[in-house]
């Protein structure tokens, strides 16, 4: 399944230092009314993901582990975001009853964990997101834009209006073959992914939902320790908090304040991000052409008009193509927003594809368009690892180039990328 499942904090448990952190930070995540074995789990459907976990391993420096069988990794310094479980020896997180006791320090200072930990405890009614910052100095444009162009292919990521603030949100099975359009409930946790260009290390962030008003945070944690992010001042206060990790990484707290009302806000519910911000897909620029799989620009009007002079669909009825587009994954080739191509994929997400009605318009071919298309096609996350099918007549040598095997003269498959023999 290439589908985003869960988002798992992973930190190092190999000192006392870090054993002491991990268990003030434990107790703190066992308290939100949701959290399940560390685990915060959204809770509007059987089918949604992501969900958020935490582990402690023995990893040398922090990690956010991604369950997804698509091959996704970013290197922040030591920090490694990535799906390979396979460096990190995990264990659940300690348990919040711990037969060691570890001692509260009387006077620990306001930006610990251990002081946090006391100022919230029985006081956090939920988790509205957890996120990362990723030092835009230390990671190039090119290389951010790929991250997100394969996040975007296993989860529902959407903009944040003006900034380079995608959030991941929970969504069921069905909105993330489509879209999201149920804004009736909580869709937490949410994670934040922050293109950072103030910032030269990672920073985790951690958003608590609190039953504390805005005045008596001011008062827990005044300024210089507690502070207010320009614009969101009306809705939480962040605080620093120090880690064994500080060379590496920031921990950061955005504690939200007691809710003023029961009703639930289009943020909670995914609505502005989704309205406003809108989903993110993945996009491929070539020249002046741009290869989309976002299916609301398709033309159907170019599809039909081509297909009813294809060899292969020129008989069947529009009503079908049309049923079909709405049943599909589907490509698009754009000049200056004009459709200049089209391809369409039937999968089960699982184990095949299907590749279907392949096409560049006539004045347009012989610039290799169809090429990038079935290129950026078959190197998809979702496509990747699941075995490819097609039919042509006269197209065979276009699709060899991308590893389609003819199968008999009208037939064409391609391996997944874990097969270890070319028929697979």
């Amino acid at each position: 399944m290439t589908r985003l499942r869960k988002i798992t904090f992973v930190f190092p448990n190999t000192n006392e230092k870090e054993y002491e952190w991990n268990s003030f930070f434990n107790r703190l995540i066992s308290d939100v009314p949701t959290a399940q074995s560390n685990v915060i789990v959204p809770s509007f459907s059987d089918t949604a993901m992501p969900s958020t976990g935490f582990l402690v391993g023995l990893s040398p420096s922090p990690t956010i582990l991604l369950e997804t069988e698509v091959s996704i990794q970013l290197k922040l310094g030591n920090i490694e975001i990535t799906n390979d479980a396979s460096a990190n020896n995990d264990q659940s997180l300690l348990n919040a009853e711990s037969s060691t006791t570890i001692k509260m320090n009387s006077t620990a200072r306001a930006n610990t964990i251990s002081y946090l930990y006391e100022q919230l405890k029985g006081r956090i009614i939920g988790i509205d997101h957890t996120g990362v910052n990723v030092p835009a100095a230390t990671t190039e444009q090119s290389v951010w834009d790929e991250f997100m162009s394969r996040l975007s292919g296993i989860c529902n990521l959407y903009r944040y209006p003006g900034q380079q603030w995608p959030f991941i949100i929970p969504a069921d099975d069905k909105e993330y073959d489509t879209e999201i359009s149920n804004f009736n409930v909580k869709r937490t946790p949410k994670f934040e992914i922050v293109y950072d260009t103030y910032t030269d290390k990672p920073i985790f962030q951690f958003a608590l939902e609190t039953n504390i008003t805005k005045e008596e945070l001011e008062s827990i944690f005044p300024e210089p320790i507690g502070f207010a992010i320009p614009g969101l001042s009306d809705i939480f206060r962040s605080v620093v908090v120090q880690s064994p990790w500080e060379d590496e990484v920031v921990f950061r707290f955005d504690l939200y304040y007691k809710p003023t009302s029961k009703e639930l806000t289009d943020w909670e519910t995914g609505e502005w991000l989704v309205r406003e911000g809108g989903r993110v897909k993945s996009e491929v620029q070539d020249k002046d052409y741009v290869i989309s799989n976002d299916k609301s620009k398709i033309d159907k009007q170019v599809v039909l008009d081509y297909l009813a002079r294809s060899y292969w669909a020129n008989k069947r009825e529009p009503e079908r193509t049309l049923r079909a587009i709405e049943a599909s994954d589907c490509y698009g080739i754009y000049h200056h927003e004009k459709q200049v191509g089209f391809a369409r994929i039937v999968t089960d997400g699982a184990t095949m594809f299907y590749l279907c009605d392949v096409f560049v318009l006539e004045e347009y071919q012989g610039q290799s368009l169809g090429k990038k298309l079935i290129e950026t096609i078959v190197n998809d996350v979702k496509y990747e690892s699941l075995m490819g099918m097609l039919g042509t007549l006269d197209a065979h040598g276009l699709y060899e180039q991308y590893g389609f095997i003819k199968d008999s003269d009208r037939f064409m498959k391609r391996p997944p990328t874990w097969a270890n023999v070319p028929n697979g």
